[in-house]
């Protein structure tokens, strides 16, 4: 399962040290293909995926109602930088 989640995130363009390390995160792996689902795709940009990476990652929880939202703004490349 692991490798497949690395596999998906290397996908999406991640850094491989980026990768190994939220990897040691379960909450944030977790929250982390929540979104990539949420996305549906399978592979994307260094730049969508760092985007994507931060809709996951400094996003607080009480705005995870608007994911998708932001998700829809960074695969329209309306939002171009981290949030």
């Amino acid at each position: 399962m692991e490798d497949s989640t690395k596999q998906l995130f290397l996908a999406i363009g991640l850094d491989p040290k980026v990768v190994e390390s939220t990897l040691k995160n379960k909450k944030v792996t977790q929250r982390l293909k929540e979104v990539i689902e949420m996305a549906g795709i399978k592979e994307a940009n260094k730049t969508v995926g760092n985007l994507l990476y931060g809709v996951a990652t400094k996003m607080p929880e009480t705005t995870f109602i608007h994911t998708k939202f932001f998700i829809e703004q960074v695969l329209n490349e309306n939002l171009q930088r981290a949030l």
